[in-house]
């Protein structure tokens, strides 16, 4: 890179080299680039932007002590992309953005210590704006089972533990979350969880569930597990529940290629 700026390149701006170097290349090229070609680059949102995104997220953190970002929007789009904790806060503290949709989005994919973060440190006001458009970002601690976080949601009356939140915590077996929704939070119908967990082969949460809730079982719940080869939840559930082997969940069975369950 040297030999080419200098021999072929000398005295042009460089418009792609650090977006590039942000995005592929070790540190060292940003640190060869910002302390021997400052003024020939770009250093932008953009080049921030390709280190968060492709390469390691103590590149992003350099970056920004580097970068300028003027427009709040802007920095608002950035915030959402950010994945450590470092760079939130480094761009929380730089620029005080607006957080409601980066606090959105560490609750949908499961960046918990960005989320507490958000909660500890930002007012409620900030990180809660247009919260009743999102309610799928605060079922996502059921989704993930985070349990503590949940309760804490919950007690902050931000999640309201229903049906839906058993049927989204055993689709994904979380037992734990099954276990408090029923056990503590003595929520009464448990709606499709049977099945939602028949769907995804978690027998701790059927047994649980069907020492719970006996009634809960139906042929569908076989039919759901069928389709996805889980001969042990099969057998589990013929051998200790009323549901039935039937034509359907053979044909589910032969369709998705599962030929153990079919003989």
């Amino acid at each position: 890179l040297k030999w080419i700026v200098q021999s072929y390149l000398p005295g042009e701006f460089l418009v792609n080299v650090v977006a590039e170097a942000a995005a592929h290349g070790p540190l060292s090229v940003l640190e060869w680039l910002w302390g021997n070609y400052r003024e020939n680059c770009y250093w932008r949102r953009y080049e921030f932007v390709q280190a968060v995104l492709f390469n390691d997220q103590s590149v992003g953190e350099w970056l920004l002590h580097r970068v300028v970002m003027r427009d709040g929007d802007e920095v608002s789009k950035v915030l959402k992309l950010a994945l450590s904790l470092k760079c939130v806060q480094l761009l929380y503290q730089k620029y005080h953005p607006d957080v409601a949709e980066a606090f959105r989005d560490a609750l949908l994919y499961g960046r918990w210590e960005v989320v507490r973060w958000f909660m500890e440190t930002v007012t409620d006001e900030e990180y809660l704006a247009n919260a009743h458009q999102y309610n799928e970002a605060f079922e996502s601690p059921a989704r993930f089972g985070a349990l503590d976080l949940l309760k804490e949601l919950h007690d902050r009356g931000l999640v309201r533990v229903s049906k839906r939140t058993i049927e989204i915590a055993a689709e994904n077996g979380r037992l734990n979350v099954v276990k408090w929704l029923i056990e503590e939070k003595e929520v009464a119908s448990i709606g499709r969880a049977f099945q939602r967990a028949a769907d995804g082969g978690h027998l701790d949460v059927l047994k649980y569930l069907h020492a719970e809730r006996e009634d809960s079982c139906r042929d569908s719940s076989l039919n759901a597990a069928a389709s996805t080869g889980s001969l042990e939840t099969v057998q589990w559930l013929r051998e200790n529940t009323r549901a039935h082997c039937s034509v359907v969940a053979m044909d589910w069975a032969a369709i998705d290629g599962h030929l153990e369950m079919v003989q």
